[in-house]
């Protein structure tokens, strides 16, 4: 996965990833966990979160964050003057009703 274009159709759980932590941090700490899950994925530093996902986590203020997201997560070839051959990762989000018998799908 580490040399081509890969996208991974996902359901984040953040209701477990944000349990302990303070009412204040947790739609910024939100942030950090996906991030975090998309590096570990995708291996990749550079990672961008689409506004629409940002937005989401941020509806209801920085202590009521939904339990569960529905994401997409994409690697691309970023060209650049400095670095011709970089990768980075961008993650949007997939509007549904309900996340029951979802599954995760790699697609290549």
């Amino acid at each position: 996965m580490n040399h081509r274009q890969t996208t991974i159709e996902c359901t984040i759980n953040l209701h477990k990833r944000l349990h302990g932590v303070k009412f204040k941090n947790r739609a910024a700490r939100a942030v950090f966990e996906i991030k975090k899950l998309a590096k570990s994925l995708l291996n990749s530093n550079q990672i961008r979160i689409d506004s629409k996902l940002n937005n989401q986590i941020w509806k209801s203020g920085p202590r009521h964050v939904p339990l569960r997201v529905r994401v997409r997560i994409t690697k691309q070839k970023y060209m650049s003057k400095e670095n011709v051959d970089s990768w980075f990762v961008y993650i949007s989000l997939i509007k549904n009703n309900s996340f029951k018998k979802l599954q995760t799908n790699i697609i290549q």
